[in-house]
């Protein structure tokens, strides 16, 4: 199924029609499933954040993300305190965030495009929850956070606005202090698929759509964002998609 609706996006796209189509097909993948279940978002910011609307997968990638994080950065040093903050960049509606919040003492913030899934957030979640816009500067002071994350973000950007961001959250994150971020890596089928340009080249957009899209998606080599994301920081750790548990690949990053 999702190889013929990748043939169907692909082919819209080169209509011209694949960003409309695509948002009508996540307003169905909503209306078919249950809206509400107590405790999560509506299923429209699921499928906005998670690509699905699923209940199951959604709390369990978000308890499998905060639960990997919070031990990635304690294995690299960082341990939170409630004098430090954390940054959740592309929150949706709070898929990590809302486990997270619960194993650390350390202020969590987060950051999305969309103001419904940040007015979900604020109404439901601890925390401080903003609009950020599509391009950098994000609202806060240099070198605020000890540790920034992103789950399912730099997999629906192009390379420039890729590196645009990670030089941004260079700048919020102190010294010292780690991003982790997830993306799209060889050794899912898609990536297989770009071989050997994506080997070549670091990265290579799979599959074209709006900027910060769902149906936009750019893969990466663990050294492809690794140079990207040079001179600001370096590459500590890379756990590949097949071995991460949350479906796509975790780089570790120090903030130089």
């Amino acid at each position: 199924m999702k190889i013929v609706l990748g043939r169907a996006a692909d082919a819209l796209n080169r209509l011209g029609l694949g960003d409309a189509a695509f948002r009508g097909f996540q307003r169905l993948q909503a209306w078919g499933a249950s809206s509400r279940v107590t405790g999560l978002p509506p299923a429209y910011l699921r499928v906005l954040t998670a690509g699905s609307p699923d209940p199951g997968a959604f709390v369990h990638v978000g308890q499998v993300a905060a639960r990997t994080f919070m031990a990635l950065a304690e294995t690299h040093g960082v341990r939170l305190s409630a004098e430090d903050e954390i940054l959740d960049f592309g929150c949706g509606c709070g898929r990590v965030a809302g486990p997270l919040a619960g194993m650390t003492p350390a202020a969590l913030h987060g950051c999305d495009l969309h103001q419904r899934l940040i007015g979900w957030c604020r109404a439901n979640l601890a925390g401080d929850f903003v609009v950020s816009r599509p391009t950098p500067p994000l609202p806060y002071a240099p070198g605020r956070f000890a540790l920034v994350y992103s789950v399912s973000v730099f997999t629906h950007m192009h390379e420039p606005q890729a590196a645009g961001w990670l030089a941004e959250l260079a700048r919020v994150t102190r010294p010292g202090g780690l991003a982790l971020l997830t993306f799209l890596d060889e050794r899912l089928p898609g990536g297989a698929a770009l071989e050997p340009r994506l080997s070549a080249e670091g990265f290579v957009v799979r599959r074209e759509g709006a900027e910060g899209s769902n149906l936009l998606c750019g893969y990466f080599t663990a050294d492809g964002l690794a140079r990207r994301a040079a001179p600001h920081w370096t590459l500590l750790e890379h756990r590949p998609s097949d071995l991460s548990g949350i479906g796509q690949a975790i780089a570790v990053l120090r903030r130089s």
